[in-house]
């Protein structure tokens, strides 16, 4: 994998959407890393979904706003949806949302279809507090593909040296982070930590810190959190 990825910061103000439609609905492939990646979408009025087909197992999380599919599922600001590969999935939205995508491995991955039934909110899911990185975590999903995680951590807070045999993205939805190598994270912001790479991060600023950490292929703790359930 490509060393580059994990000297910047990805933002959306770098970079050109790759839809901008009548509607209102713009997105943005706001950074790729193998098989994993994250897009944003934004709207200022209700707009329908351009497409309905993908590939890739999807993960949504809704930063602003809300979004509606015809299959009754509607969440907002603060819950999730996950949608399966090549199912229609018809729907509306009003905001900004941030789409974590995967290409399931060969062989490896086993579809759960009942990712696909229901919305996921903070008080559902799965919770803990991490000493390893002074976090608390909430666990949103995960399959052999990916394993989605919210991270809240206080200001002021660190972690060293930590790494990890899966590629991550990691998105900050609130707060300041420095890491180590000089990256410098700051709301709406993503970076990429590559497999088996080390990195240290400092909290900075006096709000909490709130980030989504997208992993693939899924993290083993993770999936056995969530077997647990």
């Amino acid at each position: 994998m490509e060393l580059a990825l994990m000297k910047k910061v990805f933002r959306i103000s770098d970079i050109e959407p790759f839809e901008a439609l009548p509607s209102g609905h713009t997105a943005w492939l706001l950074t790729k890393v193998d098989n994993l990646s994250v897009i944003i979408l934004e709207t200022k009025q209700e707009a329908e979904f351009p497409s309905f087909y993908h590939q890739e197992e999807e993960l949504i999380y809704v930063l602003e706003g809300h979004l509606e599919y015809e299959d009754g599922r509607v969440a907002q600001a603060g819950e999730a949806v996950f949608n399966l590969p090549d199912i229609k999935h018809p729907g509306r939205y009003n905001g900004r949302l941030l789409c974590i995508r995967a290409f399931p491995e060969a062989g490896r991955s086993v579809l759960r279809k009942d990712l696909m039934r229901e919305v996921m909110r903070k008080e559902n899911v799965k919770t803990f507090y991490d000493a390893r990185i002074m976090s608390t975590r909430r666990l949103w999903a995960a399959t052999e593909t990916f394993s989605i995680v919210t991270i809240e951590s206080q200001p002021g807070s660190t972690f060293q040296g930590i790494k990890h045999p899966e590629k991550e993205i990691l998105y900050l939805i609130q707060g300041h982070l420095e890491y180590e190598d000089g990256r410098v994270v700051k709301d709406g912001e993503a970076v990429v930590n590559l497999p088996d790479m080390p990195h240290s991060v400092s909290r900075k600023g006096v709000r909490p810190t709130i980030s989504l950490e997208a992993k693939a292929p899924a993290d083993p703790k993770i999936l056995e959190i969530l077997r647990e359930r």
